[in-house]
């Protein structure tokens, strides 16, 4: 959503798969369609340092590719999901047996 706004979007994965839980193709699929939009991508990274740097934000990482820094103006980070069904009446659904 930020890049179709115009703004330049750097994704820091830890993995070296987008959506590590999903279909290796699917993975590929949604990388290669961001990166259509010019999205980029640092793979295998693990983030060293969050620091403010003179008003921006600075992620510093080392990557697959060699340390890297991605300075901008915000940060979205993205540390994992818990399903979200506590109110979904599952255990009224039946079936399982």
């Amino acid at each position: 959503m930020y890049r179709r706004f115009g703004c330049r979007v750097t994704v820091v994965q830890r993995g070296d798969r987008l959506i590590p839980r999903d279909d290796l193709d699917i993975s590929e699929t949604v990388k290669e369609i961001l990166e259509a939009e010019d999205v980029e991508f640092e793979m295998n990274a693990e983030c060293t340092r969050l620091e403010n740097r003179d008003g921006r934000v600075a992620v510093t990482a080392d990557c697959q590719s060699g340390p890297v820094d991605v300075v901008g103006s915000h940060v979205l980070l993205a540390v994992g999901r818990i399903p979200n069904t506590s109110d979904l009446g599952l255990e009224k659904a039946g079936g399982g047996d």
